[in-house]
């Protein structure tokens, strides 16, 4: 065991995730490129004995994202706790999450009594810049091939469920046998509730999680709201309209989509107000690893290959992240090591500012949180829920 950081690895590219192609251009490294090598089964993440055999881990570390200094700060820096929330912040967005998981020894009753759902996570704070609403993706992906799929008539099923979700939900995912899978949606339609409240009128994500788009008067709803399918609805036609906008007036060469994305078609999410997303799913049990794809329940060990399951949220280039929160399993870490030396960093610095050079900056405020949800109603359970992954 070792005490350092992020600089003694190599190949990783700069701070904003940017690395040279095979033509010489720059191209963005993915976050999941720069993630860190697998834990050790006596590490912090697996520290928490109520949450055994599942360990949440931040990965990538600063300077991409970072656990701010204070009492709760883990000595590794990047263990995170299950069942409670958590402080973190990115180059993108400064806040708070929690990651309710079912079947483990400290999982919260209250949270999954009378309800279907296996996972429930929650993610509150503000945006160091403006991002535009289809700029902003969540889902999953990762750096190498899953293995051991189900039959292809199987999979075949499952792309085409997951194709008609896509459509509706402006989703861009890879073929499952692609050499790196990904599965990636607009995080303001992939997220089964949003809030976007005033500093200290934000909901407490410990509670159940509301829908809350008063303040989103361009939905047109005279300020009253929507509830959380209408605010899909109407939000993915204006995705829609915009892409179709975008494709007849041309796109310069070489222009990144994060760039294309900046003209104004698409609302940005601002930087005063805080912004709070909440998705649950019934498909994928961490406690177990196993999805239940509805005509059978699968191991996902063999299937990731030594890879977690990582809450992913970023830049359409992936030039940003939003945060990356990875959810491994004890039964994980055999494969993973035969393919890359655990991690054996025991501590890391405390990092409490902005990365130098990074052209954002952080919040201002005394970073306290209160919560009033005075007025507004628990969303919900939508069924059938959307998979995380």
């Amino acid at each position: 065991p070792r005490s350092g950081g992020a600089g003694g690895r190599s190949g990783l590219g700069s701070s904003r995730g940017w690395e040279e192609g095979l033509d010489g251009a720059s191209i963005p490294s993915r976050p999941e490129d720069q993630a860190l090598p697998p834990p050790l089964a006596s590490s912090a993440v697996f520290g928490d004995v109520g949450s055994k055999p599942v360990g949440l881990r931040l990965s990538p570390e600063y300077p991409r994202q970072w656990i701010p200094g204070g009492p709760a700060r883990p000595k590794d820096g990047v263990s995170l706790p299950a069942q409670v929330p958590f402080e973190f912040e990115t180059e993108l967005f400064k806040g708070k999450a929690v990651v309710y998981l079912r079947g483990l020894g400290n999982t919260p009753e209250r949270v999954f009594k009378g309800k279907a759902r296996a996972i429930q996570f929650s993610v509150q704070g503000t945006f160091k810049r403006e991002v535009a609403m289809d700029d902003l993706r969540f889902g999953l992906s990762l750096a190498r091939p899953l293995r051991n799929l189900p039959t292809r008539w199987l999979l075949n099923l499952c792309t085409r469920v997951v194709q008609s979700l896509g459509a509706q939900y402006s989703m861009d995912l890879s073929d499952p046998t692609a050499d790196r899978p990904y599965m990636l949606a607009p995080i303001v339609l992939a997220a089964q509730t949003v809030s976007c409240a005033a500093r200290g009128s934000e909901p407490d994500i410990a509670l159940p999680p509301i829908e809350d788009n008063a303040s989103l008067t361009w939905l047109g709803h005279g300020g009253k709201g929507v509830g959380a399918n209408e605010r899909r609805r109407k939000i993915a036609k204006i995705i829609r309209d915009a892409k179709h906008a975008r494709k007849k007036a041309g796109v310069p060469a070489g222009t990144s989509p994060g760039e294309s994305m900046r003209d104004g078609r698409v609302p940005s999410f601002d930087v005063d107000s805080v912004w709070t997303f909440s998705f649950w799913q019934s498909q994928i049990d961490v406690s177990k690893y196993s999805v239940d794809l509805g005509v059978g329940k699968f191991d996902l060990v063999p299937i990731m290959d030594g890879q977690p399951i990582a809450l992913l949220c970023q830049t359409s280039d992936a030039s940003c992240v939003g945060f990356r929160f990875e959810v491994w399993h004890e039964r994980l870490l055999q494969k993973a090591h035969s393919r890359q030396a655990p991690d054996e960093i025991t501590e890391r610095p405390s990092r409490d500012s902005t990365p130098t050079g990074d052209s954002t900056n952080s919040t201002t405020g005394d970073g306290s949180w209160t919560n009033s949800t005075a007025g507004r109603e628990e969303a919900p359970e939508e069924a059938p829920a959307r998979p995380i992954v």
